[in-house]
């Protein structure tokens, strides 16, 4: 058993329960096939950055073999748009829309003297109360409230 999300298989990906949410034993939480689907747009525009994006999921994301095609919608020097679907078999069970610029250097003014933050370790454990599923979505990261 592994602990990633998904474990690549050829030009697809196999979801592991690890991406499992909290409303359905057999469906993803929206988490991990939105970060799948920014990978895919970050790795088809090299020497861009995402500057936004948007994820429509249009049916339940199902724990199986997914597929992810990218597609350029404008092809720019310096600003990118892309489309990328995430399928299965045939069906596209999700679509993200990115904007991508070329990162430039830019000036930025000295931070305000706000009082620092109190670190992770210094907050309390938290479980999420609505996952059934001993492994989900949830037992993949540790989170504190601070």
């Amino acid at each position: 058993m592994t602990d990633a999300f998904y474990v690549p298989d050829g030009d697809a990906f196999v979801a592991t329960v690890h991406t499992r949410g909290p409303w359905s034993a057999t469906h993803q939480h929206g988490g991990p096939p939105a970060a799948l689907l920014a990978r895919a747009i970050e790795a088809q525009a090299p020497g861009f950055e995402i500057a936004r994006i948007t994820v429509d999921f249009l049916l339940p994301v199902p724990i199986d073999r997914l597929a992810v095609r990218v597609e350029t919608l404008r092809a720019g020097s310096k600003v990118q748009r892309l489309v990328a679907r995430l399928l299965h078999g045939e069906r596209v069970m999700a679509l993200a829309l990115a904007a991508l610029v070329r990162p430039g250097a830019v000036a930025i003014a000295s931070p305000a003297n706000d009082p620092a933050l109190a670190p992770p370790e210094c907050g309390r454990p938290f479980q999420f109360p609505f996952f059934n599923e001993p492994v989900s979505y949830h037992e993949a990261m540790e989170t504190r409230l601070v």
